[in-house]
């Protein structure tokens, strides 16, 4: 099945432009971590909060705009044909994505930025799954975001990095949105190997690239530097410890973060086990360094 491309309905976006004023910029973190805390059964994805929790999905992008983020991710990281179908919701994927990305505008207005947020499938597929179904789902889900808005659109969970490319693949056919494309290697992956797929990424026009990564990888001060010095314009996504109290931060993340700010990353974001507190951290961080 072929899908048409996104009709581009809304102003292009410069993420390159937006730096340029101001960076680095932050973004929120972990949405499903935050709504959970704030009601939503755990058990559920967050996603479906779109369909029927509307007031739901405004106090949860209201607590990031709070904690100083800047940019806000659309509650659709998983939201794509093969997961809607496994919760016997086909066909509802073009009222999910437009309705949350429609909510996330109506919260955060002109002030912040808003971005349709895109993740692997791979970990929602099994067997045998064609390659062109995969770069449909991902396609038609960049669509829907698009014509509803995304600044630009973001992918995160990625571990393949072949599977990131076919991502950055299909959605670049799909949408004329900018892509930031976050890559989460594997513990194991060299350095090297993990920059050379981000350089290769960058290959195609209008994507960013940046680093999915825990705080506590070994590999974090030595690979972020790398990869800006190499690279330039890099983002990096910062994951929290597992095993803490929902709002508690880690002298881990915050020696993370640290490094971030001394490397002049240009997008900060948080990742898995993060929630308000981390990206108000992040703000005040960012903010005193800036003084000083």
């Amino acid at each position: 099945m072929q899908i048409p491309p996104s009709s581009n309905l809304f102003p292009q976006f410069s993420l390159l432009q937006q730096l340029k004023l101001r960076a680095p910029l932050i973004c929120d973190g972990n949405l499903s971590t935050a709504s959970a805390h704030l009601g939503f059964a755990s058990s559920d994805a967050c996603f479906l909060a779109s369909l029927h929790d509307w007031e739901h999905v405004r106090l949860l992008h209201r607590e990031y705009i709070k904690s100083g983020a800047e940019v806000l991710r659309s509650n659709t990281e998983g939201a794509n044909c093969f997961a809607l179908e496994e919760l016997g919701l086909s066909g509802r994927e073009e009222a999910l994505n437009n309705s949350a990305m429609a909510l996330l505008q109506e919260t955060v207005g002109r002030q912040h930025l808003a971005v349709g947020a895109i993740s692997s499938v791979r970990k929602m597929v099994e067997g045998a799954v064609l390659k062109k179904d995969i770069e449909f789902a991902y396609g038609q889900q960049a669509i829907y975001l698009s014509d509803t808005g995304a600044c630009f659109l973001v992918l995160s969970g990625f571990s393949n990095p072949q599977d990131l490319q076919s991502a950055i693949r299909a959605i670049h056919r799909s949408s004329q949105k900018e892509i930031l494309a976050y890559l989460a290697p594997d513990e194991d992956d060299a350095p090297q190997k993990i920059l050379n797929h981000l350089k290769k990424y960058l290959e195609t026009e209008r994507v960013f690239v940046g680093l999915e990564l825990r705080c506590d990888d070994l590999r974090f001060q030595d690979l972020l530097l790398q990869a800006v010095e190499e690279i330039g314009v890099v983002a990096c996504m910062i994951g929290e410890v597992e095993h803490l109290e929902y709002g508690e931060v880690s002298a881990t993340f915050q020696e993370a973060i640290t490094v971030a700010l001394q490397a002049e990353v240009s997008i900060i974001a948080g990742g898995l086990q993060t929630c308000p507190a981390h990206i108000r951290m992040i703000s005040e961080m960012t903010k005193k360094m800036v003084v000083s």
